[in-house]
């Protein structure tokens, strides 16, 4: 019925929650939609919606206060899972490696703008099905960026818990 995150700095210091929006009538049946990014000042700093299309899966990021930010969109791709990440000012986010396996490069042109890999969250985590990754951001991207990098992994880790259902 949800599908909730926490992100948490180096120290375990909780930084924000991602929040399952939405009733639960719809999210029992269409599963988990829309997530809001609250920092733990109480803020919204983000909100992601997984748009219904049939194909190609699509997720809509948009800041707080509903500007577009982002879109993401799966390619289709043989043995492999591509995305596509335009940002609302034109700039294009391409991830290098093994987005599925969580272990690549988000790049701006050929700028790292962010390094992701899985890490281990314990064995009691572990069997639950819950995943931890660490997400290195470089500490002079634009804050849009930052926020699209956040709603993309996010989006990922969606598509590889629909892509393990099938």
């Amino acid at each position: 019925m949800s599908n909730d995150f926490q992100i948490q700095n180096s120290a375990e210091q909780v930084l924000g929650d991602f929040v399952t929006q939405g009733d639960g009538l719809s999210r029992m049946v269409m599963g988990s939609r829309n997530f809001d990014l609250i920092g733990a000042d109480g803020l919204v700093y983000l909100k992601l919606n997984d748009e219904i299309t049939f194909g190609r899966d699509r997720f809509e990021i948009y800041s707080g206060n509903g500007e577009r930010l982002a879109s993401v969109v799966q390619n289709i791709a043989l043995f492999s899972t591509k995305v596509t990440v335009e940002m609302a000012q034109g700039l294009i986010l391409t991830l290098q490696g093994s987005p599925l396996k969580f272990d690549f490069d988000v790049l701006a042109g050929t700028h790292r703008a962010a390094a992701v890999s899985r890490a281990w969250a314990g064995m009691g985590k572990g069997l639950m099905g819950r995943s931890r990754y660490n997400i290195e951001l470089d500490p002079g991207a634009p804050p849009e960026v930052r926020l699209a990098i956040f709603g993309t992994v996010l989006a990922l880790d969606l598509i590889r818990a629909k892509a393990s259902k099938n």
